[in-house]
C-alpha cells in the first residue's frame, strides 16, 4: 500500500491536498494501491472525488503503528507533523518521501523533495541517510493541468482578462481590497475572481466589484483549468496556483502570504517577476501601484511539469 499523508482547510489551505492527489491519481494510473490520508479542518473539496480517502487526525503515533507496515511506501506533505511522526515512519515503512517547502525540520532517514522552482538551491543539512531533491523537476501539478489542452505561445500585450484568486482559504482576507484597487486601476478589464467557500465574505466582495467582474465560487479543478486557458494576466497568492499558471505562460502578480511560500516568491524572482509582500508588511491594495507592475511583468512561453512522475519513480526505486 501506498499511503500519503497530509493536511487540508482552515490555516493549512488546499495546497498540500492537490498536489497529493495528483500523486495519488500517478499512483492508481499504474496500478498501484494508494490511499490519501487527510487532517481536515474543514470539509474536503469536491476535486477529491471518489478517492480512497481516510479523513483522521493522523498525528497520533498509536494510530500510525497500527496503520503501517514494513511493506508499505508513503509519503508526507504536512507543515504540522513534528519529528516523531517523521521518524515513526521513516523506520516503519519501505520507503518515504518528505514534501518539504521550506527547510521546515531536519528529517530522518529518507527522501526529502521541495517542489519548488527554487527548491535546487537550498542548503538542506547533510544528514546519514537522507537524500534532498527540488527545482522544477518536481513541482506537482493537479492532473487537470498535465496536459497540453489550452496552451498559448505567449500572452503579449496588455491584459484583457484578469484572474484574482487568494487561494482556497485567502487567510489574510485580500480578495475584496485586492479586487477594488485593480476594478479602480483597469475598470475596461474583465476580472474573474476564484473565491473559496470557507471565508467567502459575499457582502464585501460584491462591493469591491465593478460591472465587468464575474465572481466565481468554489470551482473544481477542471473549473480552474478552464478559466486560467482563457486569461491572459493573474493576481494570485504565491502557493500552487502559480505553478498552474506558469503551465499556462500566464503573467501574474503573486503576493507573499506564508512562510511556506518564500521558495516559491525566490524562484518567481529569478524568472523576473515582482512580488508583493503581504506576510511581513501591512499591505494597502489601494496604494499599490498595479499599472506599473503589470507592464513590468515578463511574459514567459508555458512551462511543462511532471513532478508528480518523479516523485512517484523516487518512492519506489
Amino acid at each position: 500500500m501506498i499511503y500519503i499523508f497530509t493536511e487540508a482547510g482552515g490555516n493549512c489551505g488546499f495546497g498540500h491536498l492537490s498536489r497529493c492527489i495528483s500523486l495519488y491519481d500517478e499512483c492508481v494510473s499504474r496500478g498501484l494501491e494508494a490511499k490519501l490520508v487527510v487532517n481536515a479542518f474543514s470539509k474536503l473539496p469536491e476535486s477529491v472525488g471518489e478517492r480512497m480517502v481516510v479523513v483522521r487526525d493522523w498525528l497520533d503515533l498509536s494510530f500510525l503503528r497500527e496503520l503501517l507496515h514494513s511493506e508499505d511506501y508513503t509519503v508526507v506533505d504536512s507543515y504540522l507533523a513534528a519529528y516523531e511522526i517523521y521518524k515513526l515512519i521513516s523506520d516503519v515503512c519501505k520507503n518515504v518521501v518528505f514534501i518539504d517547502d521550506y527547510m521546515r525540520i531536519s528529517y530522518p532517514k529518507g527522501i526529502v523533495i521541495c517542489p519548488a522552482l527554487y527548491g535546487n538551491k537550498l542548503p538542506y543539512p547533510v544528514i546519514d541517510g537522507v537524500t534532498y531533491y527540488g527545482g522544477s523537476d518536481y513541482i506537482i501539478l493537479r492532473s487537470e493541468f498535465h496536459g497540453s489542452a489550452g496552451l498559448k505561445t505567449q500572452h503579449t500585450g496588455e491584459p484583457a482578462r484578469f484572474l484574482i484568486t487568494m487561494g482556497g482559504t485567502d487567510i489574510l482576507e485580500l480578495t475584496a481590497p485586492v479586487l477594488s484597487a485593480i476594478c479602480k486601476e483597469f475598470p475596461a478589464v474583465q476580472k474573474s475572481v476564484v473565491i473559496g467557500s470557507e471565508l467567502f465574505d459575499e457582502t464585501a466582495v460584491n462591493t469591491a466589484a465593478d460591472g465587468n467582474t464575474q465572481l466565481l465560487v468554489a470551482l473544481d479543478t477542471k473549473q480552474m483549468s478552464d478559466i486560467i486557458m482563457q486569461v491572459d494576466f493573474a493576481v494570485t497568492t504565491a502557493g500552487q496556483t502559480i505553478h498552474e499558471l506558469l503551465r499556462y505562460g500566464v503573467p501574474m502578480i503573486p503576493i507573499l502570504v506564508a512562510d511556506n511560500q518564500r521558495n516559491n516568491i525566490q524562484g518567481l524572482s529569478d524568472l523576473g517577476f515582482s512580488y508583493i509582500n503581504a506576510l511581513d508588511e501591512i499591505l494597502n491594495p489601494a496604494t499599490v501601484d498595479w499599472k506599473s507592475l503589470v507592464s513590468k511583468t515578463p511574459r514567459l512561453s508555458p512551462m511543462k511539469f511532471e513532478g508528480h512522475k518523479n516523485v512517484v519513480n523516487l518512492l519506489l526505486r
